[in-house]
């Protein structure tokens, strides 16, 4: 019979310590408490309702979010993002569109 390991994960662990006398042993991992780490991401939505083939959003995310785009009747479109700052980008196609911008 194989020896195992428990390795017990607690949302306010901040380091795990790990013994073993085997060289493969059965691993079994439990986490408490929640997601580790805790809080939630942030995310924001832009729409733009006219066509244009240059949107430049202010957010409020504090960070450099990563962008997904989609034109009014729900199909992804890629697009360049340039990062103004922490609080603005700005996106730009190669044909004008309305759609969203999920940012996260």
């Amino acid at each position: 019979m194989a020896e195992s390991i428990n390795i017990i994960l607690d949302q306010g662990a901040n380091s795990v310590d790990v013994v073993s006398n085997t060289e493969q042993p059965t691993v079994e991992v439990v986490i408490t408490g929640g997601i580790i780490g805790g809080g939630s991401d942030k995310n924001f939505v832009f729409t733009q309702s006219s066509a244009s083939d240059t949107w430049t959003i202010n957010h409020t995310l504090d960070k450099f979010p990563s962008v997904s785009v989609v034109d009014s009747g729900g199909t992804a479109v890629i697009g360049n993002i340039t990062y103004n700052s922490t609080s603005q980008i700005t996106l730009t196609f190669s044909a004008s569109f309305s759609g969203k911008a999920y940012l996260n």
